[in-house]
């Protein structure tokens, strides 16, 4: 048996001695060390894991279940078709390794102005517009996307894609591997997204979140140059581009469902799997309340799963009724979907 990698990983440095595998297929990016990397590097279909166990003087057995662990996850073998989430489909667009430095001046001038000023231009531009609140509010009014659908739908799409990529500028200056950004289908909504794994090996939680918020402030900083240059020439584009952006940042701020909203408080409360931690404890307290109302005994499991939780009262509280609107944002949103297409 000649072991190879998959021609679907790539291996990111991560500085300090430390390295990350990327999967483009999963979009899954896994930490490893350095001698692991050099074992990777050998698994190039001419050595078999009695070659790598003398070169690098391990014992089959463990280069075997380096190997097997490896294939597991899709890193050796064959590349495989990816699996389709009809949830979640992904098509990557390009990747922002290639194109975004840490050290350039020109993109390290665009995250310090994303970063410093966006909220003093969002703030200018209120001010100017508190004397035309009667005309916004009849240009939203009278708002017509009739005649010129396909350019709003490109200032829409051109929006999301500078949401997106200042998240990879943010990232990327800051240190940490950004694979790629394309577009999403996200529970049938389109959007776009940028894979932000490579956050984790950031040490600077400070940093980490101005990734996170990147987004956001980009947003908030065209809204703000839009609504200024509507307050020179009233034309009603400039006002909905404006408007547009608001709601991009306030769709992403909602946390039920896995955009930054959710990231930006996962980060917040230190627990990266804040979602499925919060619908695990919401599922059990429900299991645990029908079986006392049932008069069943409850299951042992139930018992250890909530009690070796380490958590309190109050912790416990917030993170069921967070699991609760999770479980139910979803379905209540495809169903006043449904209903609006119908009504």
């Amino acid at each position: 048996m000649y072991p190879k990698i998959s021609s679907s990983i790539e291996i990111l440095f991560e500085g300090n001695n430390r390295y990350s595998i990327f999967n483009k297929v999963t979009g899954k990016t896994y930490e490893i060390s350095n001698n692991e990397v050099i074992i990777l590097e050998k698994l190039d279909g001419t050595n078999d894991i009695t070659d790598l166990s003398r070169e690098f003087d391990i014992p089959e057995l463990e280069v075997k279940k380096f190997i097997d662990i490896c294939s597991k996850i899709g890193v050796v073998g064959e590349s495989k078709k990816k699996k389709i989430n009809i949830t979640k489909i992904k098509v990557a667009i390009f990747n922002p390794n290639k194109i975004i430095s840490k050290n350039n001046f020109v993109w390290k001038l665009l995250n310090f102005t994303n970063t410093f000023l966006s909220v003093p231009i969002f703030i200018i531009s209120i001010i100017l517009s508190s004397n035309k609140i009667n005309s916004i509010q009849n240009q939203i009014t009278n708002f017509s996307v009739d005649i010129n659908i396909i350019m709003y739908l490109f200032f829409i799409f051109l929006s999301l894609c500078i949401h997106e990529f200042f998240h990879a500028i943010s990232a990327r200056t800051s240190g940490a591997n950004v694979p790629e950004i394309g577009l999403m289908l996200y529970w049938f909504m389109p959007c776009a997204y940028t894979n932000l794994t490579g956050l984790h090996f950031l040490e600077d939680k400070k940093l980490k979140m101005k990734a996170l918020t990147a987004g956001l402030q980009s947003n908030l900083m065209i809204s703000g140059i839009m609504l200024i240059i509507y307050n020179i020439n009233l034309s009603p584009v400039y006002l909905f581009v404006g408007i547009i952006n608001m709601l991009i940042i306030f769709m992403n701020l909602l946390c039920f469902i896995k955009l930054d909203g959710y990231y930006i408080l996962s980060l917040c409360l230190d627990d990266p799997n804040l979602y499925e931690n919060s619908q695990k404890i919401f599922k059990e307290k429900l299991v645990i309340t029908a079986n006392k109302i049932k008069n069943v005994k409850i299951k042992k499991t139930y018992k250890v799963m909530i009690n070796e939780r380490n958590i309190n009262v109050i912790e416990e509280l917030f993170l069921f009724v967070y699991g609760g609107l999770t479980c139910l944002y979803i379905p209540v949103l495809l169903v006043s979907m449904v209903y609006n297409i119908i009504f």
